[in-house]
C-alpha cells in the first residue's frame, strides 16, 4: 500500500527540526512508502530505485521528502548511488540526504557532496557526516585541521541494519547556479537462513537446513532441529552438551532421573540410557522383580555339603597338599554349625538381613570353577551367607558363630 504525499508531509514536518540545523520554510513536499512488492523485478537482487524530484533536472528549493522502505524479508538495506550530486558544505548544513533505521534517528547518517568531491569536515559530531579511513587524503595539501574529508555516498554503498529504512531529503534555498540531483539504488539484503519464495517472489521462506542436509551438526550423537532462520544441534536422547559443546552420556543413575523402582530394582547406567535389573535378593518373575524365597534350612545344609565335596574334588585333582586338611575342617565346621541349631533356636533364619536370604542369592550367583582361588573364594562367600542366615544367634551360640566366621576366613584365605 502506498502512502500519499500529504500523509508523508505531515509526518516529516512534525519532526523536521530534530535533525536539520536551520529551519527553512518548506515549499515542496514529496515522499513514498515502498513495500516488498516494490523490490521485485523478476530477478535478483531485490531492489528499488529512488530518484530525486524532477530527475534528471535539479530538485526544487526548500524541499522536504520522506521515503520509507519496508521489507520483513530483509535484515539490512544497502544504499548505493547511481548518481549523487548534492551541494557540499561543512556539516552538510545545506542540501543533504539522511538515512536511518526506523526508530533510530539519533544514529542517522547524513550525506552531501558529489561523487569524488572532497570538502573539509571539521566537526567531530559523527551524526552529521559519513566518513571512514578510506576518506583520508594524505597527499592533499590542506591545513592541519582538515584531517577528514566527506565524499558523496561511498562507491561500495552504505549498509543500514533494519527491515524498515527511512530516507529524508533536505533541500535549502539560494542554490544559485548549483545543480542538485541523485539517483539511488536501495537493495534489500535477505535475512540469513531465508530464501526468496519461487512461487510468490515478493515473499521469502525459511530454509530447512535439516531437510536439505546443509546443517553443520556432527556425528551420530547430534540431531538437527530447524529453527526460524537457522537450526540447532541438540544431543540425541540420553546425552547432553558438556562445557566444550560436545555430547556426553547422561548418567541417569547418578542424576536420579531414572525410573527404576527401589528397592526391588537397581539402576545401571548404559550408553545413552539405563537399565533396571533386579536388586540383590530379588528375581524377575513375569517381568516384575520379586523377593527370592528363603531356602529351607535342610536344603541349605545339603547344598553347602555339595559345595564342600565339590571343592575337595577340585583340590584333589590339582594334587593340592592341603586337600585333606580342607576336608576335615569343612566337615568340622558343619558339625559345629549344626550343634548351634537346637531346640532353643526356633527360627534360625536371620530375617533382619537385607534381602532376607543372602544364602539363596549366593546359590543363584555361585559358579563352579576349576581354578582353586576362584572356587575357594566362591565357597567362602557361601559359607558366610550360610552362617549369617542359619546359625542361631541366641545368647548361648552367638560366641560359637563368631568363632565359625573366623574359621571360614582362615581355612579359605591361603588358597589365593
Amino acid at each position: 500500500m502506498k502512502i500519499s504525499s500529504l500523509l508523508v508531509t505531515i509526518a516529516v514536518a512534525k519532526n523536521i527540526n530534530d535533525y536539520d540545523i536551520y529551519d527553512y520554510e518548506v515549499e515542496y513536499n514529496c515522499g513514498r512508502h515502498l513495500g516488498k512488492s516494490d523490490f521485485y523485478h523478476g530477478s535478483l537482487p531485490r531492489y528499488v530505485r529512488i530518484q530525486s524530484p524532477g530527475w534528471p533536472n535539479s530538485f526544487p528549493d526548500n524541499a522536504r521528502c520522506h521515503y520509507s522502505f519496508h521489507n520483513d524479508c530483509a535484515s539490512s538495506f544497502t544504499v548505493t548511488a547511481e548518481s549523487f550530486d548534492v551541494r557540499q558544505h561543512f556539516h552538510c548544513e545545506w542540501d543533504h540526504v539522511t538515512l536511518f533505521a526506523a526508530g533510530e534517528r539519533r544514529d542517522k547518517k547524513v550525506f552531501c557532496g558529489e561523487d569524488g568531491e572532497r570538502s573539509p569536515f571539521v566537526s567531530w559530531d559523527s551524526n552529521y557526516a559519513y566518513s571512514d579511513s578510506d576518506s583520508i587524503d594524505t597527499d592533499f595539501d590542506h591545513p592541519w585541521w582538515w584531517d577528514k574529508y566527506v565524499y558523496g555516498i561511498p562507491e561500495a554503498g552504505v549498509d543500514i541494519e533494519t527491515n524498515e529504512l527511512h530516507m529524508e531529503l533536505f533541500a535549502a534555498s539560494r542554490r544559485h547556479a548549483y545543480d542538485a540531483r541523485f539517483d539511488l539504488k536501495i537493495t534489500a539484503n535477505l535475512r540469513p537462513g531465508f530464501e526468496w519464495d519461487p512461487v510468490t517472489p515478493t515473499t521469502c521462506l525459511d530454509i530447512d537446513e535439516c531437510a536439505r542436509g546443509t546443517h553443520t551438526c556432527t556425528g551420530y550423537l547430534e540431531t538437527c532441529e530447524n529453527t526460524v532462520g537457522s537450526f540447532n544441534c541438540p544431543c540425541i536422547s540420553g546425552f547432553k552438551k558438556d562445557a566444550s559443546g560436545r555430547c556426553e552420556d547422561i548418567d541417569e543413575c547418578a542424576e536420579g532421573t531414572h525410573t527404576c523402582n527401589a528397592p526391588s530394582e537397581t539402576c545401571r547406567n548404559t550408553v545413552g540410557s539405563f537399565e533396571c535389573p533386579c536388586s540383590r535378593g530379588f528375581e524377575e518373575k513375569d517381568g516384575v522383580c520379586v523377593e527370592i524365597d528363603p531356602m529351607p534350612y535342610e536344603d541349605a545344609i545339603l547344598l553347602i555339603e555339595e559345595w564342600i565335596d565339590m571343592t575337595t574334588e577340585i583340590l584333589e585333582t590339582a594334587d593340592h597338599d592341603r586337600v585333606g586338611k580342607f576336608d576335615n575342617r569343612m566337615h568340622k565346621l558343619l558339625r559345629n554349625a549344626l550343634q548351634s541349631h537346637d531346640t532353643n533356636c526356633v527360627t534360625p533364619y536371620n530375617t533382619k538381613k537385607f534381602g532376607k536370604n543372602d544364602f539363596a542369592v549366593w546359590e543363584r550367583e555361585a559358579t563352579q570353577s576349576d581354578d582353586i582361588c576362584e572356587q575357594t573364594t566362591t565357597i567362602q562367600a557361601g559359607l558366610y551367607a550360610w552362617v549369617d542366615n542359619y546359625a542361631c544367634m541366641d545368647k548361648n551360640s552367638k560366641r560359637q558363630t563368631k568363632r565359625v566366621s573366623k574359621f571360614i576366613e582362615k581355612i579359605t584365605n591361603p588358597y589365593c
